[in-house]
C-alpha cells in the first residue's frame, strides 16, 4: 500500500469519525421532529432563536446552528417514595400543618405540559433538555403545595372538602407562577393524606363522629322537612277550608244583597203605592173638607139669617119656641096647705090650652 492510498484511507476514516460525531451530537444538519415535540433552532453566531413547531425533517447549518428538542406532550410529575428517581419522579411531599403536626401524601401526581408558544422562552430561561423541570417545576411545585396544604390543620385537611379546596388553589397558584416559565399545569391528583398512626386513629374517630353528626343533621333536616310538609299541608287544608267558608259567606252575602235589593224594591214599590193612596186620600179629604167648609158656611149663613129673623121678631119668637117645646108637656099640680087638718080638699082638672 503506497503513501497516497494510506492518506486516502486516513482521510476517509477522519471524515467518517467527524460524520459520526456530528450525528451523535445532533450537528449533522438534519433533525426529525416528532408530532409530540417542538424544536428550537439557535444561531450560535447571531444568537437568534427560531421555533420549529411542525413535525418532520428540518435542516440546519452544523456548527453555526443547533436544534434543541422539547417534549410538548402531556407529562406526569410524581412525588412519591423516599428519594428522587428522575426529573419527573421526586420524593414524597411532607407538609407541616398550621397546628404544628406533620402529614404526607403517599403519591401526588401533577399532569403538566410545556406551552408551545413559549418554547423559545423555555430554552432561554432554563436551558436545554429537562433543565426547566429541575429549575422550576420541582421547587415551585413543592413550595406551592406545602404552602397551600399548610394553611389547614391536620383535622381540617382530613376533610376531603378542605384538601379539595387546597388542590384547586394549588393548581391556580402553580399556573400563575409556572406559566411565566412556559409550563402549564393540567391537573393535580392527591390521595388521602397520611398521619401518625395514633393521630390517624383520632382523626378517624373524629371523622366517624362528624359523620354521625352529619347523619343526625340529615335526619333532623328530614324531620324538619316532614314537619314543614305537615305544617304546610295543614295550612293548605285550612286555607282550602277558609276559602270554602269565605266562598260560602260570599254566596250568602250575595243572596242577602239580592234579598235586600228585592226588599228595597218592594219597599220602594209599597212607598210609591202608599204615597199614591195617601195623595188620593189627601185629595179626597181636602175635597170633603172644602165641601164641609162650604156646608158650614151655608149652615152658618142660614143660622145667621135665622138669628137675624129671631132678632126681628123679638120676644114673640121666644114664646113661640117655648110653646113649641112645652106643647106636649104634662103638668101635675099637687095642692098643699098650711093647715095640718084640712076640712075639705077638691081637685079640679085643668086642661091646658
Amino acid at each position: 500500500m503506497n503513501l497516497k492510498t494510506k492518506i486516502s484511507l486516513s482521510s476517509l476514516a477522519f471524515v467518517g469519525i467527524v460524520v459520526l460525531y456530528l450525528m451523535f451530537t445532533g450537528q449533522s444538519g438534519f433533525v426529525y421532529i416528532e408530532p409530540t415535540e417542538i424544536g428550537v433552532k439557535v444561531n450560535r453566531i447571531t444568537g437568534s432563536f427560531e421555533v420549529l413547531e411542525s413535525s418532520g425533517n428540518h435542516i440546519f447549518m452544523p456548527i453555526i446552528e443547533q436544534v434543541f428538542i422539547l417534549d410538548s406532550s402531556p407529562q406526569k410529575f410524581v412525588m412519591s417514595g423516599n428519594k428522587d428517581l428522575n426529573a419527573n419522579h421526586v420524593r414524597k411531599l411532607t407538609v407541616r400543618a398550621k397546628d404544628g403536626s406533620n402529614f404526607y401524601f403517599g403519591e401526588i401526581e401533577i399532569q403538566y405540559q410545556i406551552m408551545a408558544s413559549k418554547a423559545e422562552l423555555i430554552v432561554r430561561d432554563s436551558g436545554v433538555g429537562d433543565s426547566y423541570k429541575r429549575k422550576w417545576l420541582k421547587p415551585i411545585s413543592r413550595m406551592v403545595l406545602r404552602n397551600e396544604f399548610g394553611r389547614y390543620s391536620s383535622e381540617e385537611i382530613a376533610n376531603p372538602t378542605q384538601y379539595g379546596s387546597a388542590v384547586t388553589k394549588s393548581k391556580e397558584e402553580l399556573n400563575l407562577m409556572l406559566n411565566n416559565h412556559g409550563i402549564k399545569i393540567i391537573d393535580i391528583s392527591t390521595p388521602k393524606p397520611h398521619f401518625d398512626p395514633v393521630y390517624e386513629k383520632t382523626i378517624e374517630t373524629r371523622i366517624n363522629a362528624d359523620q354521625e353528626v352529619a347523619k343526625q343533621k340529615v335526619k333532623r333536616e328530614k324531620l324538619n322537612a316532614e314537619k314543614k310538609f305537615r305544617v304546610d299541608k295543614i295550612k293548605n287544608d285550612k286555607e282550602i277550608e277558609y276559602r270554602q267558608i269565605e266562598g260560602e259567606l260570599k254566596r250568602k252575602l250575595i243572596d242577602i244583597n239580592k234579598q235586600f235589593i228585592m226588599v228595597k224594591k218592594e219597599a220602594e214599590k209599597y212607598k210609591i203605592e202608599q204615597t199614591g193612596i195617601g195623595e188620593a186620600k189627601k185629595s179626597e179629604l181636602e175635597t170633603m173638607a172644602k165641601a164641609r167648609i162650604e156646608q158650614f158656611k151655608m149652615d152658618a149663613e142660614a143660622l145667621s139669617s135665622k138669628i137675624k129673623a129671631m132678632e126681628e121678631q123679638g120676644n114673640a119668637i121666644v114664646y113661640k119656641i117655648l110653646a113649641t117645646k112645652y106643647r106636649n108637656m104634662k103638668i101635675h099640680l099637687q095642692p098643699y096647705t098650711t093647715d095640718a087638718s084640712p076640712q075639705r080638699v077638691q081637685v079640679e082638672s085643668v086642661v091646658a090650652k
